[in-house]
């Protein structure tokens, strides 16, 4: 499911930054969190009115994109995605959960 409102999303109260790699690492605290460990392939998503990157764990029947975590923990961050978002290399993440634990949202807050 994805989060409609701001009411289903927890502030992790963790910021992260776009890398020049393009790749955005989640925090170890959040990968527990919601079960998300390398290897594990997500599905990435940018909803563009409310400006956030949403990642979940990959289900057969999304046409999202899909990823894998790094071994880092970090994922890349599609190419048309950094293009819609404007996002370019040291802009600051804010990270929220999804209130079931199933996925992460990134709210760009600075750039």
């Amino acid at each position: 499911m994805i989060a409609k409102y701001e009411t289903e999303l927890i502030d992790s109260h963790f910021i992260c930054t776009f890398k020049k790699n393009q790749t955005v690492l989640i925090p170890s605290v959040v990968r527990k969190q919601t079960a998300l460990f390398p290897g594990d392939e997500v599905s990435v998503s940018f909803r563009e009115a409310l400006g956030e990157i949403v990642v979940s764990r990959n289900t057969k029947d999304t046409m999202e994109n899909r990823m894998i975590i790094n071994k880092s923990g970090g994922f890349r961050v599609p190419s048309e995605i950094q293009r819609i978002a404007d996002l370019t290399a040291g802009d600051i993440l804010r990270v929220f959960v999804f209130k079931d634990f199933n996925g992460i949202v990134f709210k760009i807050i600075s750039k």
